[in-house]
């Protein structure tokens, strides 16, 4: 069969697709049962496929939890955004100033400009927590702390995040313990 139109979509273009779908989702839950139900299934939703990105990059790299190193989360963390999110969604900054811990800058969000467009960013809870929660155990570690610093979604120039990981001899004791 012969493409009339010859047409490819790039991976950004298919990946803009399935956001949109699941903006539309998000909508159509909203409407039909109200907007706490709508935020639930969402990071159910988002944290679940994070988890198994995670995961995805753990069999990748052939090795998972303490097998890490730092390197290694600080890429597979890397890897797993830029499978969810193309550059033209997401502009974002990792940094790391010591083993265990790293600071997370989103510049631009495609979710939020949806959600403002769409009219539906009011009572919207951003699932940023628990996607990032989802890539970490999915890579076998775990949070030791992991916290919103600033939002765009609340006015702020970024959405800033910190987190610590455990299991980094090197990672500071002073945040041991939950977040």
């Amino acid at each position: 069969m012969t493409n009339p139109i010859n047409y490819e979509p790039t991976a950004a273009q298919v990946q803009s697709s399935w956001w949109m779908h699941d903006a539309r989702w998000y909508q159509g839950v909203l409407e039909r049962f109200g907007q706490q139900a709508a935020n639930e299934i969402n990071r159910e939703a988002v944290e679940f496929v994070a988890r198994r990105i995670g995961a995805v990059m753990a069999k990748r790299l052939g090795r998972s939890g303490a097998e890490l190193s730092w390197d290694d989360v600080l890429g597979a963390y890397r890897a797993c955004v830029a499978s969810m999110w193309s550059p033209t969604m997401m502009s974002y900054e990792c940094e790391s100033a010591e083993p265990g811990s790293f600071e997370i800058r989103v510049s631009r969000s495609y979710a939020l400009v949806m959600l403002r467009l769409a009219k539906s960013l009011e009572g919207y809870q951003c699932p940023c927590l628990d996607m990032r929660r989802g890539w970490i155990e999915g890579l076998g570690l775990t949070f030791t702390s992991d916290r919103v610093v600033s939002c765009l979604r609340d006015g702020g120039d970024s959405c800033t995040y910190d987190g610590r990981v455990a299991g980094f001899k090197d990672a500071p004791e002073h945040d041991r313990g939950s977040g």
